[in-house]
Protein backbone atom coordinates (compact mmCIF):
# COMPACT_ATOMS: atom_id res chain seq x y z
CA UNK A 1 0.00 0.00 0.00
CA UNK A 2 1.51 3.57 -1.01
CA UNK A 3 1.50 5.88 1.82
CA UNK A 4 2.43 9.53 2.51
CA UNK A 5 5.44 9.96 4.58
CA UNK A 6 5.08 13.41 6.37
CA UNK A 7 7.91 14.35 8.80
CA UNK A 8 11.45 12.92 9.90
CA UNK A 9 12.14 9.43 10.55
CA UNK A 10 11.58 10.05 13.57
CA UNK A 11 8.08 11.92 13.86
CA UNK A 12 7.04 10.24 10.70
CA UNK A 13 3.57 9.64 9.83
CA UNK A 14 1.82 7.80 7.15
CA UNK A 15 -1.07 8.66 5.03
CA UNK A 16 -3.01 6.28 3.06
CA UNK A 17 -3.27 9.24 0.55
CA UNK A 18 -4.21 6.46 -2.55
CA UNK A 19 -6.81 4.48 -0.83
CA UNK A 20 -8.82 7.99 -0.45
CA UNK A 21 -8.41 8.80 -3.97
CA UNK A 22 -9.45 5.66 -5.00
CA UNK A 23 -12.59 5.66 -3.20
CA UNK A 24 -13.66 9.35 -4.66
CA UNK A 25 -12.49 7.86 -8.41
CA UNK A 26 -14.91 5.41 -7.56
CA UNK A 27 -18.01 7.00 -6.15
CA UNK A 28 -17.07 8.98 -9.56
CA UNK A 29 -17.74 5.71 -11.49
CA UNK A 30 -20.37 5.53 -10.03
CA UNK A 31 -22.17 8.75 -10.51
CA UNK A 32 -21.19 9.01 -14.34
CA UNK A 33 -23.34 4.92 -14.66
CA UNK A 34 -26.07 7.19 -12.55
CA UNK A 35 -26.55 9.59 -15.06
CA UNK A 36 -25.75 7.71 -18.54
CA UNK A 37 -28.76 5.58 -17.47
CA UNK A 38 -31.05 8.46 -16.53
CA UNK A 39 -30.53 9.56 -20.07
CA UNK A 40 -30.69 6.15 -21.74
CA UNK A 41 -33.94 5.86 -19.51
CA UNK A 42 -35.26 9.34 -21.21
CA UNK A 43 -34.26 8.47 -24.77
CA UNK A 44 -36.60 5.28 -24.72
CA UNK A 45 -39.39 6.88 -22.75
CA UNK A 46 -39.71 9.61 -25.64
CA UNK A 47 -39.05 7.11 -28.37
CA UNK A 48 -41.52 4.63 -26.86
CA UNK A 49 -44.33 7.99 -26.26
CA UNK A 50 -43.15 9.08 -30.00
CA UNK A 51 -43.88 5.64 -31.40
CA UNK A 52 -47.45 5.75 -29.37
CA UNK A 53 -48.12 9.23 -30.83
CA UNK A 54 -47.81 7.87 -34.40
CA UNK A 55 -49.61 4.77 -34.05
CA UNK A 56 -52.25 6.11 -32.93
CA UNK A 57 -52.44 8.71 -35.41
CA UNK A 58 -52.05 6.22 -37.80
CA UNK A 59 -55.02 4.24 -35.96
CA UNK A 60 -57.67 7.00 -36.26
CA UNK A 61 -56.93 9.32 -39.49
CA UNK A 62 -57.82 9.53 -43.03
CA UNK A 63 -55.02 7.83 -45.39
CA UNK A 64 -54.88 8.95 -49.21
CA UNK A 65 -52.42 8.41 -51.82
CA UNK A 66 -51.89 7.29 -54.98
CA UNK A 67 -50.82 3.83 -57.53
CA UNK A 68 -49.69 3.04 -60.37
CA UNK A 69 -48.87 -0.30 -62.08
CA UNK A 70 -50.05 -3.37 -64.29
CA UNK A 71 -52.56 -5.82 -63.05
CA UNK A 72 -52.88 -9.57 -64.79
CA UNK A 73 -55.71 -11.94 -65.34
CA UNK A 74 -54.92 -15.02 -63.41
CA UNK A 75 -57.11 -18.48 -64.08
CA UNK A 76 -56.45 -19.14 -60.53
CA UNK A 77 -58.88 -16.45 -59.03
CA UNK A 78 -62.21 -16.82 -60.24
CA UNK A 79 -64.51 -14.41 -57.04
CA UNK A 80 -67.91 -14.78 -59.20
CA UNK A 81 -67.51 -18.25 -60.89
CA UNK A 82 -68.26 -16.29 -64.20
CA UNK A 83 -65.57 -18.08 -66.41
CA UNK A 84 -63.38 -14.84 -66.61
CA UNK A 85 -60.69 -14.81 -64.45
CA UNK A 86 -59.92 -11.73 -62.09
CA UNK A 87 -57.05 -9.70 -61.88
CA UNK A 88 -54.26 -9.99 -59.75
CA UNK A 89 -51.92 -7.15 -58.68
CA UNK A 90 -49.02 -5.96 -56.54
CA UNK A 91 -48.06 -2.20 -57.22
CA UNK A 92 -46.12 0.45 -55.91
CA UNK A 93 -48.19 3.12 -53.66
CA UNK A 94 -46.80 6.84 -52.97
CA UNK A 95 -48.34 8.48 -49.78
CA UNK A 96 -48.84 6.93 -46.72
CA UNK A 97 -48.41 3.34 -47.96
CA UNK A 98 -45.64 1.61 -50.03
CA UNK A 99 -47.57 -1.01 -52.06
CA UNK A 100 -50.74 -2.63 -52.69
CA UNK A 101 -51.70 -6.14 -53.47
CA UNK A 102 -54.43 -8.37 -54.26
CA UNK A 103 -57.72 -9.02 -56.56
CA UNK A 104 -60.17 -8.02 -58.15
CA UNK A 105 -62.60 -9.18 -60.22
CA UNK A 106 -65.82 -8.12 -62.05
CA UNK A 107 -69.36 -9.58 -63.06
CA UNK A 108 -70.96 -8.32 -66.02
CA UNK A 109 -74.43 -6.54 -65.54
CA UNK A 110 -75.53 -4.50 -68.05
CA UNK A 111 -74.36 -2.75 -71.35
CA UNK A 112 -75.12 0.88 -71.97
CA UNK A 113 -77.34 0.95 -69.38
CA UNK A 114 -75.56 3.23 -67.44
CA UNK A 115 -73.78 5.33 -69.92
CA UNK A 116 -74.03 4.98 -73.45
CA UNK A 117 -71.11 1.71 -74.30
CA UNK A 118 -70.53 1.30 -70.87
CA UNK A 119 -70.69 -1.78 -68.62
CA UNK A 120 -72.10 -1.89 -65.84
CA UNK A 121 -70.45 -3.92 -63.29
CA UNK A 122 -70.58 -5.50 -59.72
CA UNK A 123 -66.64 -5.58 -58.31
CA UNK A 124 -65.31 -8.09 -55.87
CA UNK A 125 -62.25 -8.25 -53.83
CA UNK A 126 -59.94 -7.45 -51.63
CA UNK A 127 -56.86 -5.25 -51.52
CA UNK A 128 -53.62 -5.25 -49.02
CA UNK A 129 -51.95 -2.04 -48.30
CA UNK A 130 -48.34 -2.37 -47.00
CA UNK A 131 -46.41 0.54 -45.23
CA UNK A 132 -42.56 1.08 -44.86
CA UNK A 133 -42.52 -0.22 -41.31
CA UNK A 134 -43.98 -3.40 -43.08
CA UNK A 135 -47.35 -3.04 -41.50
CA UNK A 136 -50.06 -3.94 -43.67
CA UNK A 137 -53.86 -2.42 -43.67
CA UNK A 138 -56.50 -5.24 -45.53
CA UNK A 139 -59.71 -3.96 -47.17
CA UNK A 140 -62.20 -5.77 -49.24
CA UNK A 141 -64.91 -4.66 -51.88
CA UNK A 142 -68.25 -5.19 -49.74
CA UNK A 143 -71.03 -6.76 -51.47
CA UNK A 144 -73.67 -4.03 -51.02
CA UNK A 145 -70.60 -2.06 -53.01
CA UNK A 146 -72.56 0.42 -55.45
CA UNK A 147 -71.96 -0.89 -59.14
CA UNK A 148 -69.02 0.38 -61.35
CA UNK A 149 -70.07 2.65 -64.88
CA UNK A 150 -66.59 1.75 -66.86
CA UNK A 151 -66.62 3.38 -69.97
CA UNK A 152 -63.59 2.18 -72.00
CA UNK A 153 -63.20 5.43 -73.57
CA UNK A 154 -63.16 7.47 -70.47
CA UNK A 155 -62.02 4.81 -67.76
CA UNK A 156 -63.27 6.47 -64.00
CA UNK A 157 -64.94 3.87 -61.70
CA UNK A 158 -64.72 4.08 -58.04
CA UNK A 159 -64.83 1.08 -55.54
CA UNK A 160 -66.00 0.92 -52.45
CA UNK A 161 -63.97 -0.94 -49.38
CA UNK A 162 -64.32 -1.58 -45.81
CA UNK A 163 -61.33 -1.67 -43.66
CA UNK A 164 -61.42 -4.93 -42.38
CA UNK A 165 -58.17 -5.23 -39.83
CA UNK A 166 -54.91 -4.99 -40.53
CA UNK A 167 -51.37 -5.89 -38.80
CA UNK A 168 -49.12 -3.97 -36.39
CA UNK A 169 -50.30 -0.17 -36.28
CA UNK A 170 -53.65 -1.47 -37.95
CA UNK A 171 -54.48 -4.00 -35.80
CA UNK A 172 -58.30 -4.52 -35.43
CA UNK A 173 -58.36 -0.86 -37.87
CA UNK A 174 -62.16 -0.98 -39.48
CA UNK A 175 -63.13 2.26 -41.47
CA UNK A 176 -64.14 2.82 -45.06
CA UNK A 177 -62.18 3.70 -48.15
CA UNK A 178 -62.75 4.56 -52.28
CA UNK A 179 -60.44 3.44 -55.10
CA UNK A 180 -60.88 6.15 -57.90
CA UNK A 181 -59.41 4.12 -60.74
CA UNK A 182 -58.38 4.96 -64.36
CA UNK A 183 -57.24 1.56 -66.04
CA UNK A 184 -56.50 1.13 -69.29
CA UNK A 185 -57.17 -2.20 -70.79
CA UNK A 186 -54.40 -3.16 -72.84
CA UNK A 187 -54.75 -6.99 -74.03
CA UNK A 188 -58.49 -8.89 -74.00
CA UNK A 189 -59.98 -12.49 -74.90
CA UNK A 190 -63.06 -13.32 -75.96
CA UNK A 191 -65.17 -14.58 -73.08
CA UNK A 192 -68.93 -16.42 -73.60
CA UNK A 193 -71.35 -14.36 -71.04
CA UNK A 194 -74.72 -15.22 -71.27
CA UNK A 195 -76.83 -13.41 -71.80
CA UNK A 196 -74.52 -10.84 -73.47
CA UNK A 197 -72.80 -13.28 -75.82
CA UNK A 198 -69.09 -13.24 -76.35
CA UNK A 199 -67.81 -9.73 -74.76
CA UNK A 200 -63.78 -8.68 -74.57
CA UNK A 201 -62.33 -9.99 -71.16
CA UNK A 202 -59.26 -7.58 -70.23
CA UNK A 203 -55.97 -10.05 -69.60
CA UNK A 204 -53.75 -7.17 -68.94
CA UNK A 205 -54.16 -3.85 -67.36
CA UNK A 206 -52.88 -0.67 -67.21
CA UNK A 207 -54.29 0.77 -63.56
CA UNK A 208 -53.59 4.05 -61.69
CA UNK A 209 -55.32 5.81 -59.60
CA UNK A 210 -56.04 7.58 -56.12
CA UNK A 211 -57.12 6.26 -52.53
CA UNK A 212 -58.72 7.19 -49.83
CA UNK A 213 -58.87 5.25 -46.43
CA UNK A 214 -61.29 6.85 -43.51
CA UNK A 215 -59.97 4.55 -40.16
CA UNK A 216 -61.64 4.71 -37.31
Amino acid sequence: MSRLIIGGSAGSVALPYVEKTAGKDKRKIQVNKFKVALVLLVVLLVAALTIGTLRVARASSALSGRWAGTAFADPAFDLNSDGVAARIFNMTTYGQFATMEGVIDSALLSIGSCAPGALELQAFGSVTFRDRTGDSLFTEVPANAPHLCFDPANPAEVISVNITGGTGAYANATGTGSLNVHDIVRLVVPANLPPFGVVPAPTLVDSHGEFTLNLQ
